[in-house]
This record gives structure tokens, C-alpha cells and sequence, in this order.
């Protein structure tokens, strides 16, 4: 019973527990459930916090550095097995998303290269690779591989 309360209460409340315990910084709660050292109350924590903002970034996904959201956490996407570069600009209600069905040729996560710029509403699928510096522009829609400087 007592872990049900404390579920509860961490989902209702996880925007001020962040605060208080993280200092709103949502890549340091992250790295603390990747590394398997917190309890389930953490990661709890850290899904509650998307939840709220509608976003979801998987404990699994590489972000070689916290990417810049401009308009926060909103609608954000970000699958399991995605990998992302440095400085990366990724507006709201953008999705990152992998691609697994069995009769699919794009099958996988993408790839995002460094100093990329993601527009608002972006969907980028399956098992591409975006190089680096490359401009999605707001509610394009990306299935195939985008060379760098693009």
C-alpha cells in the first residue's frame, strides 16, 4: 500500500520533486536511472516529469549532449534506441521514432548527427541517419538518409 502512495504521489507531483531534488535539470535525473544505482522511484520519477509535459525520451536513446529545446520538453518524442548528437536544436511536438515493422526496409532508430536544427512538429522514422548540420524544417517528415550540410 505504502508503495502505491508513493507512486501516486511522485505522478502528481514530479514537476516539484524534480525541482527540489534535481534543480529542474531533467538530463541529470536521466543519467542517475541509467545507471541502475537509484530505485524505481527515480525512474518513476523521471517518466512522471514526461508525462506531464506529453513528452517521452527513452532511457535507452544516446544523446551525446542534453539537446536544446527551445519550447521545452512539449510533445517531444525521442525513441528507445535513437542516437543524438551535440547541439542539437529540437523544437516541440517533434518525433524522433523508430521504425520496427518486420516488412519494413527502413526497420530501426535514427541517427542525428551534431548541430542539427529539428522545426516544430518533424517527424523523423526509421533507421536513418541525419548527418551533421543538417535543417529539418517545422512538420517535414524525414524516411531517408539526409547527408551533413543539407
Amino acid at each position: 500500500m505504502l508503495k502505491f502512495i508513493l507512486k501516486v504521489f511522485i505522478a502528481h507531483y514530479a514537476d516539484i520533486l524534480l525541482a527540489v531534488f534535481y534543480k529542474n535539470n531533467i538530463w541529470k535525473l536521466r543519467e542517475v536511472c541509467k545507471s541502475k544505482n537509484g530505485q524505481v522511484y527515480k525512474e518513476h520519477l523521471y517518466f512522471s516529469y514526461l508525462k506531464q509535459s506529453g513528452a517521452w525520451i527513452g532511457l535507452g536513446a544516446q544523446l551525446d549532449s542534453p539537446p536544446i529545446l527551445p519550447h521545452g520538453l512539449q510533445g517531444i518524442f525521442i525513441s528507445n534506441n535513437a542516437v543524438i548528437g551535440r547541439n542539437v536544436v529540437i523544437f516541440h511536438q517533434v518525433t524522433i521514432g523508430s521504425n520496427s515493422l518486420k516488412d519494413s526496409k527502413g526497420k530501426g532508430s535514427p541517427i542525428i548527427g551534431d548541430n542539427c536544427y529539428i522545426g516544430c512538429g518533424a517527424k523523423i522514422i526509421g533507421s536513418i541517419a541525419l548527418g551533421d548540420n543538417v535543417r529539418v524544417g517545422a512538420n517535414c517528415i524525414v524516411t531517408k538518409t539526409v547527408p551533413s550540410n543539407s
